[in-house]
């Protein structure tokens, strides 16, 4: 997420570089570099991890992360709820907790990073958890910019509750996919054997691309009806065989909401030249000894509701979705064999060619096409998801 707003913040000021502006801005581009950003998901019932990491520069592509840091996370009466580093590699630390978060407490974080500065946040209350109705899809034909029209596969939300009209939701989706010319075969010392792994079915996931947040302020019991989610384009692949797609649906403050939408506008370069910059949007945490240090993120504790979707597209008789075809091929000999391979081609079959009129039978010889349409781990991992139905 903040790779994308300060790439955002980065095209505002070559714009007005390559294009001038009206009059020069003093920015305070200085100032948007080093600053702490609190990236954390802490929820009842959930595993609790926060990560910390600094802003970049106009001349780098994202920041740095934060290890050697403190992080506590108490309650109004008392509980508390130490976080523990997990070094991932010698630049990135992310910090967790596994304990139970109970729903009707009152909590506040606290931070001291590896310098010895001392953060605090806003005592937040979670919000009850909401209603999701329903998670569902339909088949729609959205236009392009060239006036042709791509089908594909809408999917929407359905919630309501009584606590908050100001919802929040994040998705993940996993797809199947397969290739078009499955490969058997590959060479080994010299002689043509079966493959001992399976590179023709693979699958890949994605999460999340934009910030989904809405407010249902002034509709009946909070209801939300047909929000739309992702829309997944049949031109591509994760709609090519089997589909699975996992939401989950958070309830906000007021508070929180107007952060979020905030953080929504600026990652979809939705505002405006003077509207708040990404390090101007800071959150409710606050350096304890300097309260006007910028610090972004904003602190909460969630109670999530989930809910998933499973789909086979060979049950979608109207939707035919494009696979990972390919045209071309090439027939040849043994001897030419791992020279191709060289080249980038895979052994997808052999093939014997029938003898001619009394003569002996020909040589064995194979198929081979390109690895783009035989392997399929240039698309996915072959490693089949646990929760993946037989």
């Amino acid at each position: 997420m903040m790779i994308r707003r300060n790439r955002t913040f980065r095209n505002v000021i070559w714009s007005c570089l390559l294009f001038s502006c009206v009059e020069p801005i003093d920015i305070g581009v200085s100032t948007a570099e080093g600053i702490l950003v609190v990236d954390m998901s802490l929820g009842v019932g959930d595993t609790n991890e926060v990560k910390l990491s600094r802003t970049g520069s106009l001349t780098r592509a994202s920041g740095s992360f934060e290890g050697g840091a403190t992080i506590t996370l108490k309650t109004l009466d008392g509980g508390r709820y130490d976080f523990n580093p997990i070094v991932l590699s010698d630049t990135v630390t992310i910090y967790q907790n596994y304990d139970e978060l109970p729903g009707d407490k009152v909590y506040f974080l606290e931070i001291e990073t590896a310098d010895g500065e001392e953060y605090i946040s806003d005592e937040v209350r979670p919000v009850p958890p909401t209603s999701l109705n329903d998670l569902y899809y339909d088949i729609v034909a959205k236009p392009l910019l060239d006036g042709n029209e791509v089908l594909g596969l809408e999917f929407y939300v359905d919630a309501q509750n009584d606590h908050t009209p100001y919802y929040r939701w994040e998705w993940e989706a996993t797809w199947e996919l397969t290739t078009s010319r499955p490969s058997a075969y590959e060479l080994i010392d010299g002689e043509v054997v079966l493959r001992d792994e399976q590179i023709t079915l693979c699958w890949q996931n994605k999460s999340t691309e934009n910030i989904l947040v809405a407010s249902a302020e002034g509709f009946e019991a909070n209801r939300i009806s047909k929000f739309p989610l992702v829309f997944e384009d049949n031109a591509n692949n994760e709609i090519s065989r089997q589909y699975h797609l996992e939401l989950r649906q958070y309830g906000l403050s007021l508070e929180a909401y107007r952060y979020w939408l905030e953080q929504q506008k600026i990652s979809e370069g939705q505002g405006e030249l003077f509207d708040p910059q990404p390090y101007q949007l800071t959150g409710n945490i606050r350096n304890v000894n300097d309260p006007d240090e910028i610090v972004i993120g904003y602190f909460d504790v969630h109670q999530a509701v989930t809910r998933s979707l499973f789909l086979d597209l060979n049950d979608l008789e109207s939707f035919q979705s494009d696979l990972l075809r390919c045209l071309g091929q090439d027939t040849i000999e043994f001897e030419f064999v791992e020279a191709k391979l060289k080249d980038g081609f895979y052994i997808f079959r052999t093939y014997q060619p029938p003898p001619p009129p009394g003569g002996p039978l020909p040589p064995l010889q194979y198929v081979m096409v390109l690895r783009a349409c035989a392997d399929c781990r240039l698309y996915g991992n072959n490693e089949k998801p646990p929760f993946w139905p037989e």
